[in-house]
């Protein structure tokens, strides 16, 4: 598998309340990923962070 994402010290907070605390990811190609967590833990915001930072004009 090729690594095609390396990302760190991925943090966000809403209302004084991280939401979202990452140390280091890893994105391999094909690889399956799972996000798990209760309702409001924050798992929307990974994809939507990714998406954002990624989202460049072509």
């Amino acid at each position: 598998m090729e690594l095609i994402l390396t990302a760190k010290d991925i943090r966000v907070e809403f209302t004084g309340r991280d939401v979202l605390d990452i140390d280091e990811l890893e994105i391999y190609d094909y690889a399956r990923i799972g996000l798990v967590g209760a309702n409001g833990a924050g798992k929307s915001q990974l994809p939507f962070l990714l998406i954002t930072i990624f989202n460049e004009p072509i």
